[in-house]
This record gives structure tokens, sequence and C-alpha cells, in this order.
């Protein structure tokens, strides 16, 4: 499926967009643009003098150490191997990145460039135009990696990936997309056979997200209880693992689901133990503990918080509004009250908020009731009800 024999055309391919040139800027005086494209897309084999040209017309070295290369792949299939595990690689990528150069001149250069895209967090544009060269491996990582900065990527682009990798970790990341795109039924369908594959390859960090994701999937359903049952046994492991940093989250979804069942001790006693660096989504559950608590003084200092945190986002505006107006006596009475909560529902429904839809279920239907809007309270509680039920 891929070209993996024509090293140096994809040398070639990629450092020339890197460099953002077009093909006549690196041909003229040496050979025909066309023929160019063609040594790049492993349909011409140049001769020796003439690949020499064009390296050194893009200023290019081209490493052959056989035992060096050897060397750098291993490091790579470690690196590989990490993403899966997430595995603690320091030791890898500082080797990786002191021989940066010389692996950048080497037939390695896309597979590094695809790690390093990937370990940063930070999208390589060039990248895109190389996907024919990569291979199941890469391919699967640069989508990974082309897809961070987006909070909710495409379902198709998770199927993909899990479709490449065939192990656990690929097919968690497409159940994290079912979770993000809230079809919660079929996230749980292949909760079972996702733990099966990781318990076979020993991949105990998948394991550990598969039970957060179903829970997680429980919960936005209204399935509280059930949901503390995943989040429990994802605590449980957490507990003999090397990712102590994981049992923040697992206290904040364990905190906020006791908050939504009312359980305010409990709630309380997780919540507290989540870092402050959490953001606004602590922020927002610490002042609703708060408010059910009738602590108006530590509600008023975690809305300063909220409104801190809450930047550009439209959602985070209106959770945090909502949250605010119950300070007021008699909110839930005021017209501008009723707009805030239709406004809330028709942007967690266009942002596939479901959890936080749910979350808010007392305060908007106090609101629709206080103002006679029962067929409204009877739509909102209906869509809530499709939401569990539906694929």
């Amino acid at each position: 499926m891929k070209n993996k024999a024509n090293y140096i055309g994809m040398l070639l391919r990629t450092e020339r967009l890197r460099q953002g040139l077009e093909l006549g800027d690196v041909s003229e005086g040496i050979c025909a643009a066309s023929y160019l494209c063609k040594i790049e897309l492993g349909q011409a084999q140049a001769s020796a003098e003439l690949m020499k040209d064009l390296l050194n017309r893009l200023g290019l070295e081209y490493e052959q150490d056989e035992d060096f290369l050897a060397e750098m792949q291993l490091l790579l299939d470690r690196v590989y191997e990490a993403i899966y595990y997430q595995h603690d690689i320091k030791q890898e990528l500082k080797l990786l990145r002191e021989h940066k150069v010389r692996i950048r001149k080497s037939p390695l250069r896309l597979s590094y460039d695809i790690t390093e895209s990937f370990m940063e967090e930070k999208s390589k544009p060039e990248l895109e135009a190389l996907q024919s060269y990569m291979d199941d491996r890469e391919l699967a990582v640069y989508l990974l990696s082309h897809n961070i900065a987006e909070e909710r990527p495409p379902l198709e682009h998770a199927k993909r990936v899990s479709d490449l990798l065939q192990n656990s970790f690929g097919l968690l990341v497409y159940m994290q997309a079912c979770l993000w795109n809230n079809r919660f039924a079929e996230l749980k369908s292949l909760g079972d056979h996702c733990s099966s594959l990781a318990l076979s390859e020993g991949n105990l960090y998948v394991l550990i997200q598969v039970d957060l994701l179903t829970g997680t999937a429980y919960a936005s359903e209204g399935y509280l209880a059930v949901a503390i049952t995943y989040y429990k046994r994802a605590a449980h492991f957490i507990k003999n693992s090397i990712w102590p940093s994981l049992v923040s989250g697992i206290n904040y979804n364990l905190g906020a689901t006791y908050l939504e069942l009312g359980d305010l001790a409990r709630a309380a006693e997780l919540l507290v133990t989540v870092p402050r660096s959490y953001g606004f989504y602590l922020f927002h559950k610490l002042a609703w503990l708060a408010l059910a608590t009738a602590d108006r003084e530590a509600a008023q200092h975690e809305l300063k918080e909220m409104k801190r945190t809450v930047g550009q986002d439209r959602s985070k505006k209106l959770i945090y509004a909502v949250t605010a107006i119950q300070l007021r006596e008699n909110f839930a009475s005021e017209a501008a009250s009723l707009q805030l909560v239709e406004e809330l529902i028709d942007c967690l429904k266009e942002t596939k908020h479901i959890g936080f839809l749910r979350f808010h279920r007392e305060l908007i239907t106090k609101v629709f009731i206080a103002h006679r809007k029962y067929k409204k309270a009877y739509e909102y509680e209906k869509m809530l009800g499709d939401y569990t039920r539906q694929d």
C-alpha cells in the first residue's frame, strides 16, 4: 500500500515542502519538473549523480550508516509503543532529539517528524502531502497528531486510526470519538472487546480509560449509579499504575456524579482533592456545591474563578451565566433566565455536550415551570430521553 522503497524520493519531497518550494524551483538546471515529480513518487529511478545534484540543491546529505539507522529505528519503535501504552520515554526522546539533524537526512525522517508532531502536540502542515509514503502505524499517529488541536476530531478519522492500528489503543481512540459524538450505545458495546484486547496486550492504560469512558457514557445518559461503578473500578486500577495523575480526573468525575445525585458530602470530599489547575469545570462543580449548601461566599469565589477561566467558549459563557443567576432571589421567574436556559439548551445540543445538558436539568425545568412553559419542559425531558435511547 505504501511506497517505502523510494526513501530518497520521500526525503526530497519532505524537504521541498518544508522549504515551501515548487518542483521547478528544485529541478531547474538539473532535470524536468515532471521527472522530479516521478522521482518523488517512486515512479522513476534517477542516477546517483542526478540524485546528488537534487539533494545538494535542497542542502541535504543522505545518511546511510546502517548501524546508526538501526539504533534510531529501535528508539522510534519504542516511541510508537509508548504512545499505545502511555509509558515514559523521556530518555528515548532525548536521544532522538540529539540526533535530529542526522535522522532528518535519512529514510527515518518521515517517521521521526510524525512522532515529534505527536509528542509536541503541534501539527506539521507539510506532512499532509506525504500520507502516501506512510505505513499504517505512521498514518495512524499522523491522523492523531493532525487532530490534536480539535476538541472533537471527526468520527471517521478515529475509525480510520482504529482500523490502521488494529490494537486496543486504536479501538480506544474510536471509543473516545463515540463519546464526543454522543454515540453512547456504540461506545458501551465496544467496551468488553477493547478490554479483552487490552488484557491480551498487557495494556493497563487502555483498561483504565475504557472504564472512564464507559462511566462517562452512563453518566451522560443519566445512569449515575452505574457510572459510579465504572469510575470506582478505574480508580482501583490506577492505584497500581504509573499514572497517579489520572486520579484527579476520576475524582472529578466521581465528585460531579455524586453532586448530581445530591450526595453533597461525598461530592465535597472528592472535589476538594482535584487540583485547581483542573480549571473551569472544577470551579463550576464547586460553585454548584456551594450553592447547594447555601454557602454564598464560597459560591461567589468559585464564580469569580469561572469568569476568570471562561475564555471565548460560548458554552462556557452560558454555563457560567446560568450558575451565576442562582445568586439572585426569584431568578427562575425572570424573563432573562428563560432566555438564558433556552440559549444554553441550543448551544449544548449544537456542541454535543449532553452530560452538561443533563447536569442542569433541575435548573432548566424550574425555569420552564416558573414561566408556565410546560410544553418546553416536556420537550426538554423528551430530548434527554432520546439521547439515552439513540443509536
